[in-house]
């Protein structure tokens, strides 16, 4: 059998498993914990809201299923950047895996920032400056990390990107050279 079919075999299902685990986390905590705050109740003898614990659990939970996700993403990644690698370019590009697993790893970042910054409101005190920290830091980061993959990318296919450019501005050469020989005959006549 084929390494990427391996591979999909072995990690699809816990990389999914993990992910429905993260929205499940996001979404419970965004229901619960909003009537918890307006109710003000506090943990017995230790005396903190039972919103700011909940948000914090979840917080966890939410890293933690976002980190299975990427643990079991990784291992699919590196066999299909080499598919891919091998039916466009002929050979495999070590530069390619970098390049797709900063792109899968931005957008994990990003969609796990943009899903914790609403959790931080209910934060007793800094919340809301928790909140936007989380989503710049997410937002950086993600970024960051997208125009790695990018330059990557652009790296791995300079070349046929440089082919395909040449490729195009010949055909339009010729489109030129045509509509040119149309103008000069329409003028003869």
């Amino acid at each position: 059998m084929g390494e990427l079919a391996d591979a999909v075999r072995e990690h699809l299902v816990p990389a999914t498993l993990n992910a429905i685990g993260l929205i499940i986390v996001i979404v419970v905590v965004q229901l619960v914990v909003p009537p918890l705050a307006s109710l003000g109740t506090i943990v017995p003898g230790i005396g903190v809201p039972v919103n700011m614990v909940l948000t914090v659990v979840g917080v966890v939970l939410a890293l933690y299923f976002a980190y299975g996700v990427l643990k079991h993403v990784k291992p699919i990644i590196t066999p299909a950047a080499d598919l891919v690698s091998m039916a466009l370019l002929g050979r495999r590009e070590e530069d390619l895996h970098t390049a797709t697993y900063n792109l899968v790893l931005a957008a994990i970042v990003l969609v796990v920032a943009v899903l914790l910054s609403p959790l931080m409101v209910s934060i007793p005190g800094a919340g809301a400056v928790l909140s936007l920290l989380v989503l710049l830091v997410g937002i950086g980061f993600g970024g960051l990390l997208l125009v790695k993959a990018a330059t990557g990318f652009y790296e791995v296919f300079r070349d046929k990107l440089e082919e395909l450019a040449e490729n195009l501005a010949e055909r339009v050469e010729e489109l030129e050279r045509r509509a040119s020989e149309t103008e000069e005959a329409e003028e003869s006549e």
